[in-house]
C-alpha cells in the first residue's frame, strides 16, 4: 500500500525555552533520527510532506544548519528526499518573496534535501490530490483569524487537507470529500499544560485505496519541562483556573491578534477571569520572546 507522511510546525530552533531541562536542538535532532528509524521500517511510505515552520525563524545559525544537514545526510531513507515543504509564517514573516531566499530552508534545499513549493500547495501524490496551507483551520470558528474545516471542503476539491499553523493536535476529520489531519507540532515547546503529556507525532497516510489516516508518536520521552513552573503551581490550586489561563495562552499563540486583545475578550466573556491569569500570561510571554 502506497503511503505518505506528515510533518509540520518542527520550529527548529538553537535555543530552547527556559521552561525546558533538555537541550531543544539535540532533542530536535532525535526527532529527525526517529523519523528515518521509522521510514526504515515503513517502506511502502513514498513522500514526505512538511506543511510549515520547519524553522523557528529565517536566519539560523551554521551549526543547526550543520546538524540537520549531518542528520539528513546519514538517512538510511535518502529515497525519501527531497521533503516537500511549504515555508511557513515563522519563516516569511508574510514577506515570502524576501525571506524565502535568506532562510535555512533554502539552504536545505540548495543540498536537495528539501524542494519548496508555494503556499498554499496542492499536488497529486498516488491517487491523493492533498493540499497543504499554512494558516489556521479549524473544526469550529474561534476568535482568531482562520478558516473552517467546511470552508475549506467548500472551496476546495482535494482529498487530504494538512492542517498546520495549530500546534494542538486534532481527531482525523472527514467533512464532505475532504479528511483533514492534524497531527499538531513536532515540538512541545513550551511548559504549557497542554505539552506536558504529548507525544510529538507525525502522520502517516494512504495514497491509492480506502482512506486511511494515522498519528505514530516519534518521540516518547521524559519531561523535559522544569518540575515546579507557574502553571503546575497554579493546578495544585485549581484545575478550572489551569483550563482558563491554557486557553488564553494557547489564543495568543495561535493568533495574529494583538495579546492584550485577546485577554480583554475572555476578561469580558468571564465574570471570574481575574488578575491571576493576566499575571501569569504576562510570565509565559515574557519567558518566550
Amino acid at each position: 500500500m502506497r503511503k505518505g507522511m506528515q510533518t509540520t510546525d518542527f520550529h527548529l530552533y538553537e535555543r530552547g525555552f527556559k521552561s525546558r531541562t533538555d537541550d531543544w536542538k539535540i532533542t530536535s535532532i532525535e526527532k529527525l533520527k526517529n523519523i528515518d528509524k521509522y521510514l526504515m521500517k515503513n517502506k511502502d511510505i513514498e513522500v514526505w510532506l512538511d506543511s510549515g515552520d520547519f524553522f523557528h525563524t529565517t536566519h539560523q545559525g551554521t551549526k543547526l544548519i550543520n546538524s540537520v544537514i549531518k542528520t539528513f545526510k546519514n538517512f538510511k531513507r535518502q529515497d525519501i528526499f527531497p521533503i516537500i515543504a511549504i515555508a511557513g509564517n515563522h519563516i516569511t514573516k508574510r514577506n515570502a518573496e524576501k525571506f524565502i531566499g535568506e532562510s535555512g530552508l533554502k539552504t536545505l534545499e540548495s543540498c536537495g534535501y528539501i524542494k519548496i513549493v508555494e503556499d498554499p500547495h496542492i499536488g497529486k501524490y498516488g491517487d491523493r490530490k492533498i493540499m497543504m496551507n499554512h494558516i489556521s483551520v479549524v473544526p469550529e470558528p474561534v476568535i482568531w483569524e482562520h478558516s473552517t474545516y467546511k470552508e475549506i471542503d467548500e472551496m476546495s476539491s482535494v482529498d487530504y487537507f494538512l492542517c498546520s499553523h495549530e500546534h494542538t493536535p486534532q481527531p482525523v476529520t472527514t467533512v464532505g470529500t475532504t479528511t483533514f489531519i492534524a497531527p499538531g507540532s513536532l515540538s512541545r515547546g513550551t511548559g504549557s499544560e497542554k505539552n506536558h503529556y504529548r507525544d510529538p507525532a507525525i502522520a502517516v497516510f494512504t495514497l491509492e485505496g480506502k482512506k486511511e489516516v494515522e498519528y505514530v508518536p516519534i518521540m516518547k520521552d521524559s519531561f523535559p519541562f522544569v518540575e515546579k513552573s507557574v502553571s503546575v503551581d497554579i493546578e495544585a490550586n485549581s484545575s478550572a483556573l489551569v483550563d482558563k489561563i491554557n486557553n488564553v495562552w494557547n489564543d495568543y499563540e495561535k493568533s495574529s491578534m494583538d495579546f492584550t486583545k485577546i485577554v480583554e475578550h475572555f476578561r469580558n466573556s468571564d465574570d471570574s477571569f481575574d488578575n491571576n491569569v493576566l499575571n501569569y500570561c504576562l510570565d509565559v510571554k515574557e519567558r518566550l520572546e
